[in-house]
């Protein structure tokens, strides 16, 4: 209702074991039924948006930062949160400036219908999408280390179908995190179809110090 020109899509899989019930792919845990993620760049989209991987993923494997929303919370207040943790940028509802970063936009919706396996069961789950603009020089510090960051990557937007085909195809090397890839990998294809709807100027029009 917030935002109701956002773009929508929905993503429909068919999981298993370990996705869903096992640490660390049980994003449903704690009540979640939602998240955050976020398309972070310094001035300009062009310039690369921000990924990320965690100790225990698997090799080389890349990704969109995200948080998971508590049940109720707000995904603003939740992705300020988050940005915060995780990069150590304040994120305000103002142009970005020297030590501060925007949103700048509201990416879109992307909803999930996981269909388990084993489970015999139907899963629903939602990602909420926001460019946030940061400072040309801002460089990413971790703030909670409980995150588990292990390394940062810029990453052109046309550079991101290729990181969700590279998620997808974590099923050869790492059979075990192949649905979490799959999963994954949806909101990068999502995330590169905004970016050039944008075009080189459309999202981060704010001034930036």
């Amino acid at each position: 209702m917030r935002w109701p020109q956002a773009r929508r899509s929905h993503v429909s899989l068919e999981v298993d074991d370990p996705f869903l019930t096992a640490y660390p792919q049980n994003l449903l845990r704690d009540g979640r039924v939602a998240e955050v993620c976020y398309l972070l760049y310094r001035g300009q989209p062009q310039t690369g948006v921000l990924l990320h991987t965690k100790s225990y993923y698997p090799e080389q494997a890349y990704r969109l930062p995200t948080g998971g929303l508590a049940p109720g919370e707000d995904p603003v207040a939740g992705v300020v949160r988050e940005v915060a943790e995780e990069t150590g940028l304040e994120v305000r509802d103002q142009p970005a400036g020297l030590r501060t970063g925007c949103i700048a936009d509201f990416a879109g919706l992307l909803t999930y219908g996981f269909r388990h396996r084993r489970l015999e069961r139907e899963f629903t789950f939602a990602s909420f999408m926001f460019a946030i603009q940061a400072p040309r020089g801002m460089e990413p510090q971790v703030v909670d280390e409980t995150e588990q960051i292990a390394g940062w990557m810029w990453c052109l937007p046309d550079d991101l179908h290729q990181v969700a085909t590279d998620l997808c195809a974590l099923k050869k090397r790492t059979p075990e995190w192949a649905d979490w890839g799959r999963f994954r990998a949806a909101v990068h294809a999502e995330a590169a179809r905004y970016l050039e709807a944008r075009g080189p100027s459309g999202v981060g029009n704010r001034r930036v110090a």
